[in-house]
């Protein structure tokens, strides 16, 4: 054999065996390769379902073995919710898995009779504490094989899987069986399918002695804050009454300056505050799939997965959401303390905002020192400082836009205070507390104010509504293009879907049903004979009905329009059914307002009072959401803590004080708005400027 043929040989077996790797390693490219984790085919029937946790929202559901009525004709697991809505789980907690690695979860599902409500989820996989899940299952189905993936984060070594019945705020009924569960790692995606992140974005711990402890800690603190908070309050009150001094000394310069240092002032702790200080995991880590989902699905396709991603929001802060969602992304700074910043900050804003509102309607009113306690009392309140910059909740957004709307009431420019609702509303379906008001101001001006012309009135209320539904139908157009039906129809739906989805007598709110003990009780319980849901509707009415008899035919005082909101939200959330902890929010700083207009003590007092109950009511649930979230391995004993269906020592204090603010307010606003302002010789500071009001 010949060089050239041994050559020739070499050359072609290397050849031959680089095609060889070549071709595995493209196989290799194109296939994912499975290391089986765990397999339960449920035939063993003294096994059962050994190795499996369960649990579930509010500890109704049963879950159960059969022997016969699996997919083969041998054994499964069901989860069976005959009536009142759940979400029940068996779960598999896997505690040796492997940072950004792929995995799939497996299993046959059944379904009977399961709940098919728009708001509610079926039979489904998902991963605890992440709001995603696989495609669902209801109504009445055969065994249909279903399949998730999903990758785990940077340093995530463990995980739980759901095999479920419900979701997160997609409670449903029914019956569910499962079959041939199987947990697989994979070392890559195969070709095709998508994943979810795996990490859990929901904080809390999975001791409840160890959260209880936490919640203690934080409500001590909260105490301390607040003590010291009104100590330094009591000093700024005393300074500004003795250095009062003639306003027209004042240089307007430094007055702006005092005034722009403290909104920045403000503004830097709330931007310290939210990284550093707690906040609701549950609501930060639901924008933040929003924003990201926003990211990716876009503004036209969004609202057509609100159902998957327990949308409840009208679209207007959607807007923020979308821009932060692809910053985020292009960015990398998702599930960050940035992100969570940026997500944050329109409500900052917002804070800030109204400060310098405050600033405008205080300064013909009262010298530099009132003004700079007046703004701080606002910019520095312990209720504001939770909301926005801890919490992370949107509440001082709509407080601006419901602060404007009655600003422009009072200048009597209703078209422009018809636009701020519109931003109220389509920001939270909570805005539409202030419709009474708009309404009842522009009746007064047709029926009172007979120096302008008939013409002109009318057209004020023309123009007013016209504003209204042409600002509204901007703001929601560039989300309903793509959606089936028309414009209204899935708008509607969302604000349906949104009122229908708690339908309990209150939810964590420390108001009166909650002292009646009907927290998280559906509003169908009867109370005085009658459903609570009829009897807080009826509340709702004569509330209403008071607010206008007062607003229409009580003295024309600047002061009403503020005062009379106040009254009306708060006590409507004090009453109503359906009520959130946060839903007052807006009434604290119309109450406010109405101080600086009526230059009241008793005011003034309302207004601590009202701000510092309610602080300690939204701490009480802010701390619960954070601690009670994770469900790990645990029963309804310990869940319970989420729920809060006991009325203890502490939570009754919180709402007979609430309930007692808002029967103080009405009172109070019964007696100022037919008064000539000197009922109450309570005055707070020499008055300067324009005090003097337009009486009828």
């Amino acid at each position: 054999m010949n060089r050239k043929t041994v050559i020739c040989i070499v050359t072609c077996i290397i050849l031959a065996v680089a095609l060889s790797v070549g071709l595995i390693l493209s196989f290799r490219s194109d296939t994912a390769e499975y290391i089986n984790i765990a397999e339960y085919n449920f035939d063993n029937a003294q096994k059962k379902y050994q190795g499996l946790e369960t649990s579930s929202y509010s500890g109704k559901a049963t879950f159960n073995y059969s022997e016969k009525d699996g997919i083969d004709g041998s054994g499964c697991i069901v989860i069976d919710v005959p009536s009142e809505k759940e979400d029940a789980r068996f779960t598999y907690t896997y505690d040796k898995a492997i940072e950004k690695t792929y995995y799939r979860m497996s299993a046959w599902v059944k379904t009977v009779d399961v709940g098919l409500d728009s708001s509610a989820i079926g039979a489904n996989i998902s991963i605890l504490n992440t709001f995603e899940h696989s495609v669902d299952y209801k109504g009445d189905n055969e065994w249909t094989y279903i399949e998730y993936y999903g990758k785990t984060a940077k340093n995530q070594t463990s995980f739980t899987v759901c095999l479920r019945l419900g979701f997160y705020s997609g409670i449903n009924t029914g019956t569910v069986y499962f079959d041939d569960f199987q947990l697989e790692q994979l070392d890559k995606l195969p070709e095709g399918a998508s994943y979810t992140s795996m990490e859990s974005t929901l904080g809390g711990e999975s001791s409840s002695a160890k959260s209880n402890s936490q919640h203690e800690n934080t409500m001590l603190t909260a105490t301390i804050m607040v003590i010291v908070l009104l100590l330094y309050l009591c000093v700024a009150y005393r300074y500004a009454q003795k250095q009062e001094k003639d306003f027209y000394q004042e240089e307007s310069r430094s007055i702006k300056t005092a005034v722009i240092n403290l909104i920045i002032i403000a503004f830097v702790i709330r931007l310290v505050m939210s990284v550093t200080m707690p906040q609701c995991d549950i609501d930060v880590n639901l924008f933040q799939y929003w924003a990201n989902t926003l990211a990716d699905k876009g503004i036209t396709d969004f609202y057509s997965y609100a159902e998957d991603i327990n949308l409840d929001y009208p679209p207007l802060f959607m807007y923020h959401l979308y821009f932060m969602g692809i910053v985020g992304k292009a960015a990398g700074i998702t599930q960050t303390a940035a992100y969570d910043m940026l997500l944050k900050l329109p409500s900052i804003l917002a804070d800030c905002a109204i400060a310098y509102l405050i600033y405008k309607i205080a300064n013909k009113r009262m010298n530099k020192n009132w003004i700079l306690f007046v703004m701080a009392i606002w910019l520095f309140n312990p209720m504001v400082l939770l909301d926005s910059a801890c919490w992370g909740q949107v509440d001082s957004i709509l407080a601006l836009a419901i602060l404007l709307a009655a600003y422009f009431i009072e200048k009597e420019k209703y078209a422009y205070s018809a636009i701020a609702l519109a931003f109220a509303i389509t920001l939270k379906p909570q805005g539409i507390f202030f419709v009474p008001i708009l309404g009842y101001a522009l009746l007064r001006q047709l029926i009172k104010e007979k120096d302008a012309p008939l013409t002109k009135r009318l057209l004020r209320f023309a123009y007013s509504i016209v504003a209204f539904f042409a600002t509204a139908m901007i703001i929601i157009l560039p989300f309903g293009i793509k959606m089936e039906g028309n414009i209204f129809s899935w708008i509607f739906n969302v604000y349906v879907n949104t009122a229908g989805g708690y339908s309990y007598a209150t939810v964590n709110s420390f108001n009166f049903p909650y002292l009646l003990g009907l927290n998280w009780v559906k509003d169908s319980a009867e109370v005085l004979g009658m459903s609570y849901f009829a009897l807080g509707m009826l509340l709702i009415v004569i509330i209403c009905l008071l607010t206008g008899a007062l607003y229409i035919f009580g003295k024309k005082h600047k002061v009403n329009v503020y005062l009379l909101s106040a009254m009306c939200i708060y006590a409507v959330t004090q009453f109503a059914p359906r009520m959130h902890e946060r839903y007052f929010y807006p009434a604290i700083v119309l109450l406010l307002i109405a101080v600086i207009y009526s230059n009241n003590k008793l005011m003034l007092a309302l207004y601590g009072l009202v701000s510092v109950s309610n602080f300690y009511t939204v701490l009480e649930v802010m701390t619960g959401l954070s601690i009670g979230s994770k469900l790990i391995n645990t029963d309804y004993a310990t869940a319970a803590y989420y729920y809060w269906p006991p009325l203890n020592t502490e939570r009754a204090a919180m709402a007979i004080t609430n309930v007692f603010c808002a029967v103080a307010l009405i009172a109070v606003a019964c007696i100022l708005v037919f008064s000539n302002n000197k009922t109450f010789n309570m005055k707070i500071w020499e008055e300067h400027g324009d005090e003097n009001e337009k009486e009828e």
